[in-house]
């Protein structure tokens, strides 16, 4: 009898070892790369270097508030935003970012310029593999900004 128990634990263990190795297992989360960029420029179309550039997201119907990252805008008035980090690449999950554009340095740069809210949708520009990985997405704006009267 004990034989006849050990026999059929082991074809058990057998048949569930095998039930096992069948199933597709993948290991990873869920991601997506994202990125923002665009230019912004005064009235005349000159480049304006030190703007502020408030990035954010958010789901008002699902009550979800998602990310906000400050960015900076270079000599050329560029701004450009690609994380490196999974963690960072949320607002690649939202239909729009809001970028709000900021003259912090007041006179200098050309001027004191008025502030600028945006909301801008989300694209995909890449499809994802049908697995974890869900594609690559881009937002962004070009931006005039006008000087305060």
């Amino acid at each position: 009898m004990k034989n006849l128990i050990l026999n059929f634990s082991k074809f058990i263990l057998a048949l569930m070892g095998l039930s096992l190795v069948a199933c597709r297992v993948e290991y990873g989360s869920p991601h997506a790369e994202f990125r923002a960029m665009g230019v912004v420029t005064d009235e005349e179309g000159q480049p304006i270097n030190g703007i502020r550039v408030v990035m954010s997201a958010e789901d008002p119907n699902n009550n979800i508030k998602g990310p906000s990252d400050t960015l900076w805008t270079g000599a050329y008035g560029t701004y450009d935003y690609e994380p490196d980090y999974y963690s960072m690449r949320e607002y690649a999950y939202f239909e729009s970012v809001k970028f709000q554009f900021t003259d912090v340095d007041g006179p200098a740069n050309g001027g004191e310029f008025a502030q600028v809210e945006i909301e801008v949708p989300v694209f995909q520009v890449e499809p994802g593999d049908g697995n974890w990985y869900r594609g690559s997405f881009q937002s962004g704006v070009d931006v005039t900004m006008f000087k305060k009267q």
